[in-house]
Formats: C-alpha cells, structure tokens, sequence
C-alpha cells in the first residue's frame, strides 16, 4: 500500500512540472507570435503579464495560460490567434459582442 500512495505522489509531481513547462512554452510562443504578427505589446512582471495594444482596443494578456480580457469588457478569452485576430481589427464592435467569452 506504501508503494501506491508513493507512486501516486511521484505522478502528482511530474503532472505539475509538466505544467509548468507547458506554461512557460507558451509565454515564449505567444509573445514570438505576437511580435511576428506586428503587434504592439508592453511587458509587465517579467513577462507573465502582456498589454496589447490593438488597432481599436488595448487588452490584458497572460501568455502562460493564453487568457486576456479587453479593457471595458467584463468577459475574458483564450488563445493568442484570437487575441491577434482582434487586435489586427478583423472583428467589428458588434461581432466582439456576439463573441462568446467566459464572465
């Protein structure tokens, strides 16, 4: 039975490191598509914390998880190919709002 419990622990340890690549993956990939992409962004706390700057909207960004919000909208969004999408303007004010987003 001892035996279990430390193999349980040992995959609930590698699970946490892989996440914690994984997040640190995609805080390199993002911010390298964002600027291939020409979007402006200023890099805060290291980069764990992006403000884009759009063509009509500023947002704020965390590369690791891929989470932004638009600033004066409550909802937040995922995934950094959507975040270039709408700073590059291809989505007008009212398709934004039919966009769904999580409260």
């Amino acid at each position: 039975m001892g035996e279990s419990v430390e193999l349980m622990a040992l995959a609930a340890k590698l699970r946490k490191e892989d996440s914690k690549v994984k997040k640190r993956e995609n805080q390199k990939s993002s911010a390298t598509m964002l600027d291939s992409n020409g979007i402006k962004y200023e890099s805060k706390n290291g980069g764990n914390h992006l403000i884009v700057h759009g063509l009509s909207i500023v947002a704020d960004f965390w590369p690791s998880t891929g989470k932004f919000i638009i600033r004066g909208d409550k909802r937040h969004f995922r995934g950094v190919r959507l975040l270039i999408k709408i700073a590059r303007g291809h989505y007008t004010e009212e398709q934004l709002k039919s966009l769904q987003g999580e409260q």
